[in-house]
């Protein structure tokens, strides 16, 4: 039967994905994939297929809950697409483990799809990998800072399936064996990566540190869409802010959000300027601090496809520089594959969009990377704006150029219930342990939170806060040494590695082919 395994895995798998139903459920993820793996593995099961596609659909559509509230039709294509790759997980590991051990293709197989998933070109989806299960628990995810998700999924998928062929009846002592040294050596290496760092513990009496005050202005979606948002803007971001100022010490750097909107970089003369809001200018900055805000760089009044950015100025509200957003959100600030299509046919689509639900189809520019940002005492730092904050490349490209902490600028007000607020903060302790970096999240109304370069959460303003005032929340974030900071060694090489288990993929999609023209070919027969 496969009904058991399936059901099984949907409740150990949902209940594991932040926030876990209940204290310790992150761990729920290793008997989650271990019925997974039985289903993938075991012979002569009934509609198997079926059955794993479903595990993947439900999976991805609970985890993914939140987003049925900013786009229906997108959180049904979640769950139906996403339930594909659980597909492809299934028909890989079991055509790898033709040539290595059953537990060591299901572990390449499961880490293979959740990177295809989050790198796919059009529809990156990040969310809901293996290793973010453990976020609240950062003394078990030391593999990352070696390998980054990618060796942390690896060793999640061997020792789930390692699991199951020592437990499987009957099996083979050449299987239990082999499953034995799986096991060992996948706890052999997660203790040794614990231990053993490619750089320096930071500890929090560093003795270097930047003084952070964060903004949370605590608009929900009902609010942000309706027309009450733009006379509650200016009080509620700029009159906090000088209030919340005159009560502590000058911090080194004043955050606000993405989407926030209170000025614009637009270029004039091929040369970036500010340009406030006139409310906005009430705004009192202590002489050394710099601002660092969500915003937008425009390239002409009218821009079709602007820059978001994460704008830095100084007390005077100058213009010093800017970092703009690496990775765009699919169906939110870019159409999917809508390029690729002629041009009447786009705006075809593009019209019916619109007609259809209200609104326009959102297209920003893809952003570069640019050097780090500076506060008023010259430490490097890097700003990432919402998405970036899913993936590992913008974190390691910050960090190679010298940035020795990270500000996330995020506008998670959209999400109303379901996972994604904490997958965000799981996402955000991956960077930190990944690149051995601190990371101050701000946001419109989510997760706003501090987390140190050993993956705690130190601080953070309660989510979801009060709706009726903004919140602030002041950390002095200790700094790692000159040169610290190191992004993952073994990531790109994880990376090619999965890109030669690949192969794996080619004669079952070549026998399906082949099939399939086959049965074309046939001439019809008639009784």
């Amino acid at each position: 039967m496969t009904v058991g395994p399936a059901v099984v895995a949907v409740a150990c798998l949902c209940a594991a994905a932040p926030p876990g139903w209940f204290p310790g459920a992150g761990l729920l993820v290793f008997p989650g994939w271990m019925a997974f793996y039985w289903l993938v593995r075991a012979e002569g099961l009934r509609r198997r297929g079926l059955a794993i596609y479903v595990v993947g659909l439900v999976h991805m559509l609970v985890f993914s809950a939140s987003v049925r509230f900013v786009l229906l039709p997108a959180y049904l294509a979640i769950g139906l697409v996403g339930g594909l790759y659980y597909s492809v997980c299934a028909v890989w590991t079991r055509s790898l483990a033709r040539v290595v051990p059953g537990p060591l293709a299901f572990a390449l197989a499961l880490a293979g799809t959740h990177w295809a998933r989050a790198h796919f070109t059009e529809i990156q989806y990040p969310h809901g990998q293996p290793v973010h299960c453990l976020y609240s628990m950062p003394w078990l995810l030391g593999s990352l800072q070696w390998g980054s998700e990618l060796l942390g999924n690896l060793l999640i998928g061997a020792l789930a399936a390692a699991g199951v062929d020592l437990l499987r009846r009957p099996a083979g002592g050449a299987s239990r064996r082999r499953a034995a040294w799986v096991a060992a050596g996948v706890v052999g290496v997660a203790a040794l990566a614990s231990s053993l760092s490619p750089r320096g513990a930071i500890t929090a009496d560093a003795p270097e540190k930047v003084s952070l005050l964060l903004l949370e202005p605590r608009f929900g979606a009902d609010v942000f869409f309706s027309r009450r948002f733009e006379p509650l803007l200016a009080p509620r971001v700029v009159v906090a802010t000088n209030a919340e100022l005159a009560r502590g010490a000058p911090p080194d750097l004043v955050v606000w959000p993405e989407s926030i909107l209170m000025h614009l970089a637009v270029l004039e003369d091929g040369l970036p300027r500010v340009r406030w809001r006139p409310e906005a200018t009430e705004l009192r900055l202590p002489p050394a601090t710099r601002l660092l805000a969500g915003s937008m760089l425009l390239r002409e009044p009218r821009d079709p496809a602007p820059w978001v950015l994460g704008l830095l100025t100084d007390a005077r509200g100058n213009y010093l520089d800017h970092h703009e957003k690496r990775r765009r959100v699919p169906g939110g600030e870019h159409a999917p594959f809508l390029d690729l299509l002629p041009g009447a046919v786009a705006d075809w689509i593009r019209a019916s969009f619109e007609n259809a639900f209200g609104v326009p189809v959102q297209e920003i520019s893809p952003g570069r990377s640019r050097p780090p940002l500076r506060t008023g005492s010259g430490v490097p730092f890097g700003a990432m704006v919402c998405f970036d904050n899913a993936f590992p490349e913008p974190t390691e490209d910050l960090v190679r150029q010298g940035a020795r902490f990270l500000v996330v600028l995020s506008n998670e007000a959209w999400y109303r219930g379901g996972a994604e607020l904490d997958q965000m903060v799981a996402m955000t302790v991956c960077r930190a342990i990944e690149c051995g970096i601190g990371i101050a999240r701000c946001t419109v109304d989510g997760a706003t939170a501090v987390v140190t370069p050993d993956g705690r959460v130190a601080a953070s303003l309660p989510w979801p806060g009060p709706p009726e005032a903004s919140g602030f929340l002041r950390y002095d974030l200790p700094l790692p040494p000159v040169g610290q900071p190191a992004v993952p060694p073994l990531h790109r090489l994880l990376v090619w590695l999965l890109a030669v288990a690949a192969l794996a993929l080619l004669p079952p999609v070549w026998g399906s082919c082949g099939r399939l023209f086959r049965r074309r070919s046939e001439p019809a027969t008639t009784r």
